[in-house]
């Protein structure tokens, strides 16, 4: 099933939050937990997890973008659970 990667909150505030790298790109297994993406909020790196077993399909935001809370990053084809 196709799953939206969202962003989530990561108890910033009102801070802005940039994207900073992908660190697997589209196509790629991934697992529960491993790491995906790193943001960037007042000089400190936040990484994003991967919350399903599956397969990135699409990434949505790319850096230097800004994101919020809630904002797509990604899609995960995510397998059966």
């Amino acid at each position: 099933m196709l799953r939206p990667l969202t962003f989530p909150d990561i108890g910033t505030e009102a801070a802005p939050i940039r994207m900073a790298g992908w660190l697997v790109d589209s196509g790629e297994n991934v697992a529960v937990g491993d790491r995906l993406v790193e943001v960037l909020s007042q000089g400190v790196v936040f990484e994003v997890g991967s919350p399903w077993n599956g397969q990135l399909k699409k990434i949505e935001r790319r850096p230097p973008a800004e994101i919020h809370v809630g904002d797509i990053l990604a899609w995960i084809e995510a397998e059966d659970d």
